[in-house]
């Protein structure tokens, strides 16, 4: 059994479309589904939870699925922010680990990241999962191929990164901001679940993975968000299913 994690509603509806889902049910308010993933002749049970926004909302959902499941690993995938500024509108990112930016105990000497008390700060993903997704084909869409055309990329430009992301309870939008994250921690991307997810599954013991794709560049510019979000679903979807082939695959 796969679990498949999403916090938003359209990145969470590019997956369900392609899967047979033998039971779908809310559990206070959220979105629970569980079926078999289906290829020709390769097939994976799996289960796909809508979290949504933040830190508290998916460490909370993600818990009740993992009791309800007991899947034998994770994989969360969703939009994120640029803050490497090599990182570009499109580019899909897997978590080589995660951490909370906004985890801030350094009036006790702690650690800017760390959990007070536990010595866990960055959380790594899978390695085993972590280079499946690499192996996974860069995917292409015209919207992507239309704003590169509009602001091209380098040559040598890389589509695909592994590196950290942060995860924190706001949107980010400063590029002053930005710059900070990206010079403190070291990281390509930002969003708003993965940490607490991530440690979630730290705690069960189940292998996880984080995948995002750059929606926007954490600079203030929320329409590219908004515009970008059904490029970062179908990608999503892309990433999900070749996956789940090379998981059935292996038996």
């Amino acid at each position: 059994m796969t679990l498949l994690v999403s916090a938003l509603s359209a990145e969470a509806e590019a997956v369900a479309a392609h899967s047979d889902w033998e039971k779908e049910y809310d559990w206070n308010g959220y979105a629970f589904r569980r079926g078999v993933w289906t290829d020709g002749s390769y097939s994976e049970p799996i289960a796909l939870i809508q979290t949504g926004v933040g830190k508290t909302q998916s460490a909370m959902v993600t818990q009740r699925a993992i009791d309800e499941f007991e899947p034998e690993r994770i994989i969360m995938f969703g939009a994120a922010g640029a803050l490497d500024p090599d990182v570009r509108i499109g580019d899909i990112v897997v978590a080589s680990d995660v951490l909370q930016h906004d985890l801030d105990a350094t009036i006790l000497g702690i650690e800017k990241g760390t959990i007070p008390y536990t010595g866990i700060r960055q959380i790594p993903s899978d390695p085993e999962l972590v280079a499946m997704a690499m192996e996974v084909p860069v995917p292409e869409s015209a919207e992507l191929a239309a704003f590169d055309a509009e602001n091209p990329p380098e040559p040598d430009h890389k589509r695909v990164r592994r590196g950290r992301i942060v995860s924190g309870d706001e949107f980010v939008s400063d590029p002053f901001y930005r710059i900070e994250l990206n010079e403190e921690f070291e990281a390509l991307a930002v969003e708003m679940e993965g940490a607490s997810v991530a440690l979630v599954a730290l705690v069960n013991h189940v292998p996880f993975v984080l995948i995002r794709t750059i929606s926007d560049r954490s600079d203030g510019s929320a329409m590219e968000f908004e515009q970008f979000l059904g490029v970062c679903s179908s990608f999503s979807w892309h990433y999900v299913s070749h996956m789940l082939r090379t998981i059935a695959s292996a038996g």
